[in-house]
């Protein structure tokens, strides 16, 4: 009967059934290793795996040279960890009934090495019924046995064919009748210390009974989601789009995650990848690597958004923040609370949005808004007194991009001539405006100034005199000399310079209504000539 009961399930069509029951949802768990829990490890080396069905097994190795290698992840396996098996092996001394197993599994040659160990019990009792996965001795198949007969599957095709060897493989079945071990071991075949499983192992499930085709399937489709989940157009995308409308520029690369045999794409392309230049609707097929076919679909939209990731306004001003994008396709979340595409701000900060597809899936986007304070924090001053022809300027630390003065000037200062009132208007780099006024009383004109001085010699005193002239009702009020380390205060002086050569000089000339003028210039010191002769010839007393 049980034997029938797996014949029935190889000619069911249970294979698209998508059934999600974890393992321990059906009855008569017995035995259940997963190499991504309980596993004891040191040193990258497994010295216990425990049992996770609550029955309380423990498969362990106390010889530290039969410890089987501990894997972290191995990516074509959904990144799912692996217990690796080379001359070494993993044995329980508890009684354990045997009814239907499953285990993922692998071999890492072309051809098994010797009778190789898979799942057997310790010891060769010659009754045939003390092992139930081992390999022949060379070649690619397992060892024929009658405690399992025909119902031995190997990624859901009825065979001992474990060809090829080194792809991962779920291999599963039922017993012809129960059977119960006082032990059982996995990486070794029974008592035989040179027949050892070389490869990896991710899972081992046993149940106690004979398991209808419903629940294999349940156990199945665990089994091969979590290690093959069906492919996923979705997962291709980068974390900068969203799951269905895609924000991008083309072309647009697509091409699943995980471990696939085989691809047929909408477009007829069989590679593992497309290139989408096109918006349409994109689907794909492909196997995986227990020969399971799964399908996904994607919308392609080559839309962006219009928000940027940090702008400003103006003080005093608002910020329209847009999406741009179509609220018949989208929904919209701001954090401030509103769900329009679009929203208004008055004030800077940080602000979100979290836009969400039809299908959806979400993304935010995230905007900084600094406000602009070039009205505030730019201006002429206060009403002051200039002398005339004095220049005026805006005080800002903005950069301006056009400025426009009382008397039609746009250049970034202007000169004033006489007392009254100057306007400016300008616009920054962020089209901020600034308008101000000021009142300039002209005190005074600078006056012209007219340094003078004599020839000057090393050693001799030179005559600097300030000719300067101021422009009436003004009057000369000081003049400054500034000659290397000496301030002299003086309109006209005699000065001696230390050495000869080349002197720099600088005036300053102030009037009574404290408009001032200077100028810099150098002053040449002639060395002074050495007085030589040679005498003639002469005679003595002449």
């Amino acid at each position: 009967m049980s034997k029938n009961i797996c014949k029935i399930f190889l000619l069911c069509l249970f294979i698209s059934l998508k059934l999600y029951s974890q393992p321990q949802n059906i009855n008569g768990l017995r035995l259940w290793l997963s190499a991504d829990r309980n596993v004891v490890i040191n040193n990258n080396k497994v010295s216990q795996w425990i049992d996770i069905s609550g029955n309380g097994y423990v498969l362990s190795q106390i010889d530290s040279t039969k410890m089987p290698s501990y894997i972290n992840f191995i990516d074509s396996m959904n990144n799912k960890p692996t217990i690796n098996f080379y001359d070494d092996f993993l044995v329980s001394n508890q009684y354990i009934t045997i009814g239907t197993f499953f285990i993922l599994t692998n071999y890492m040659f072309e051809n098994f090495q010797n009778y190789s160990g898979l799942l057997t019990s310790h010891i060769d009792n010659y009754t045939g019924k003390d092992f139930i996965l081992v390999s022949n001795q060379n070649g690619t198949s397992l060892y024929y046995t009658n405690l399992i007969g025909d119902n031995l599957f190997i990624n859901n095709i009825q065979t001992y064919d474990f060809a090829p060897l080194k792809k991962p493989k779920l291999v599963y079945g039922c017993l012809n009748e129960l059977i119960t071990w006082d032990h059982i071991q996995t990486g070794v075949d029974r008592n035989y210390n040179d027949r050892f499983w070389h490869g990896d192992v991710y899972e081992v499930i046993i149940y106690d009974r004979i398991l209808d085709s419903t629940e294999i399937e349940q156990v199945k489709t665990y089994l091969m989601d979590k290690y093959a989940p069906p492919v996923k157009l979705i997962d291709t995308l980068s974390n900068n789009d969203l799951c269905t409308f895609i924000f991008t520029e083309n072309p647009l690369t697509l091409k699943p995650k995980g471990y696939f045999t085989s691809f047929l794409w909408s477009t007829g392309d069989t590679s593992d990848s497309i290139v989408v230049v096109d918006e349409g609707i994109y689907s794909v097929s492909a196997t995986d690597i227990f020969g399971r076919v799964s399908s996904d679909s994607i919308n392609i939209y080559f839309i962006t958004p219009s928000l940027p990731t940090q702008t400003t306004f103006c003080y005093g001003d608002s910020l329209n923040l847009q999406s741009t994008l179509p609220d018949s396709l989208f929904s919209f979340t701001w954090s401030t609370g509103d769900t329009t595409p679009n929203i208004t701000i008055h004030s800077p900060g940080e602000y979100a949005l979290t836009i969400t597809d039809l299908s959806g899936c979400s993304k935010i986007f995230n905007i900084s808004v600094d406000e602009d304070s070039f009205a505030v924090n730019s201006d002429l001053g206060p009403d002051t007194s200039l002398c005339k022809y004095d220049f005026l300027s805006l005080h800002t630390t903005s950069l301006t991009d056009s400025i426009l003065w009382s008397d039609g000037s746009t250049n970034d200062r202007i000169s004033v001539d006489s007392s009254g009132q100057y306007w400016v208007y300008a616009i920054n780099n962020h089209g901020c405006e600034i308008r101000d006024t000021v009142y300039i009383n002209i005190k005074g004109e600078r006056p012209h100034i007219i340094p003078h001085y004599s020839t000057a010699c090393d050693g001799y005193p030179v005559l600097l005199s300030d000719y300067s002239a101021a422009v009436p009702p003004d009057q000369i009020a000081s003049s400054v000399w500034v000659i290397g380390s000496d301030t002299i205060s003086s309109q006209n002086t005699n000065y001696i310079f230390s050495n000869a050569g080349d002197h720099n000089i600088y005036l300053k000339v102030v009037t009574d209504s404290l408009c001032w003028a200077d100028t810099s210039f150098t002053i040449h010191v002639f060395a002074n000539p050495v007085a030589e002769f040679t005498p003639l010839e002469g005679c003595q007393h002449d």
